[in-house]
């Protein structure tokens, strides 16, 4: 908007008037948009002005209203915005960068026939562990039985950034089989050796 001012300068009871107008133009406001990634993805920010066709100049001296980054770890990005040569207040968009979990888990060795205990850690600590090719959500540790040697994936969700997949292997080795052999009496005190053949399955 604009004010019109009327100026009178007197000197020795002699007058003179001027007119003038000030011109105020308004101060733009600025909102921004943040974002959250994993570590690795490609974020956006993005800001937004009530009055158009102004300029931008951000931080990182990037001119457009919004960017797509991806930073290794959370960022902040100061923006103004510039209209008829009023700055808006600077603003500040944030790209908030979640770690991604890496995880470890150990390959067991067993008998036919016994249990398997499968235990995963994951860096950072937390999230929701996935086993097996149905990718069921359990905690870091199951137990199975199988009956020949076996793999299963496992993965690790952490709010919402997902790690690698990655394999544990259960060796199963079979039971011996011994034959021959048959009864025979001995007095105590004595020995005997029975012949024996130990054969795999």
């Amino acid at each position: 908007f604009s004010n019109s001012y009327q100026v009178i300068y007197t000197v020795a009871g002699c007058a003179d008037t001027a007119y003038a107008s000030i011109e105020v133009k308004p101060v733009p406001q600025v909102t921004v948009q943040n974002s959250t990634i994993c570590l690795g993805q490609v974020g956006s920010v993005s800001a937004s002005a009530n009055l158009p066709n102004g300029t931008w100049q951000w931080s990182n001296g990037s001119t457009a209203n919004s960017q797509a980054l991806s930073p290794v770890a959370t960022t902040n990005y100061n923006v103004v915005y510039t209209l008829n040569g009023c700055n808006s207040l600077p603003a500040t968009a944030t790209i908030t960068v979640l770690p991604v979990p890496s995880i470890t888990v150990n390959s067991p060795t067993i008998c036919l026939g016994d249990p398997a205990l499968l235990i995963a850690t994951a860096n950072p600590a937390g999230g929701n562990f996935y086993w097996g090719p149905t990718a069921s959500a359990g905690n870091n540790q199951i137990t199975v039985t199988p009956t020949q040697d076996t793999i299963i994936p496992i993965y690790n969700v952490l709010n919402g950034c997902f790690s690698d997949t990655i394999f544990s292997q259960i060796t199963v080795n079979p039971l011996p089989i011994i034959s021959g052999g048959s009864d025979a009496t001995v007095c105590a005190g004595q020995t005997i050796t029975f012949p024996a053949e130990t054969l795999p399955h």
